[in-house]
C-alpha cells in the first residue's frame, strides 16, 4: 500500500466516486427526454467497442492473432455489457416481479458510468489479459493497453448514450 500510495489513493477516489454518486437523486424522478433508450444504442456502441478494443490489442503489444482477439474481446464485452441490465433487472425483482423488458425499458439510468467502468474492467481485464499474456511480446504493455481501450470505450460510450439519450432527474 505504501508502495503504490498514487495508485491506491487514485482507485479508493474512483470507488467513492462510484458508490456515493448515487445519492445525489435525492429520491426524485427520472425522466427519459427522447425516445431513444440506452439499450436502443447498445448494438452500434458495440460494434465501435469491439473495433477499437480488437485492433488496439492485436497491434499495440503485438497478438498477431487477429481472429482469435475479435473472439476473446467479444466473449468478454458482451458479459460486461449484459452485467449492467442483469444488476437492474435483479434489483427489480427483489422489489416487485417485472419482466426483464419492463425492466430494461424503465431502467432510471444510463448504463454507462463510473460503477459500469469498474464492471468493465473487472470483467474483461482479466480474460483478456489471461488468454493472451503468452502471446504478447510485453505482459505489462498488454495489461495497460486492455485496460487502456476499455476506459477509452467505456468513455466514448459513455458520451454516446447522453447525446442520443437525453433525460434528466
Amino acid at each position: 500500500m505504501k508502495k503504490n500510495k498514487l495508485m491506491s489513493c487514485a482507485l479508493c477516489c474512483l470507488l467513492f466516486t462510484a458508490v456515493f454518486h448515487i445519492t445525489v437523486s435525492a429520491n426524485s424522478s427520472w425522466g427519459w427526454i427522447a425516445e431513444t433508450r440506452p439499450y436502443d444504442v447498445l448494438p452500434y456502441v458495440i460494434i465501435i467497442t469491439l473495433a477499437i478494443e480488437t485492433l488496439a490489442i492485436n497491434k499495440i503489444p503485438k497478438i498477431c492473432k487477429p481472429f482469435k482477439v475479435f473472439c476473446v474481446v467479444t466473449i468478454a464485452n458482451l458479459l460486461s455489457f449484459a452485467a449492467p441490465y442483469l444488476f437492474w433487472y435483479s434489483a427489480a425483482v427483489s422489489d416487485q416481479m417485472y419482466t426483464f423488458i419492463e425492466t430494461i425499458e424503465h431502467m432510471p439510468v444510463y448504463n454507462v458510468g463510473m460503477s459500469y467502468l469498474i464492471i468493465t474492467l473487472a470483467v474483461e481485464v482479466p480474460i483478456v489479459y489471461n488468454a493472451f499474456k503468452k502471446s504478447a511480446q510485453k505482459e505489462k504493455l498488454l495489461l495497460w493497453t486492455v485496460i487502456g481501450t476499455n476506459v477509452a470505450t467505456t468513455i466514448i460510450v459513455g458520451i454516446i448514450e447522453r447525446i442520443i439519450c437525453p433525460g434528466s432527474w
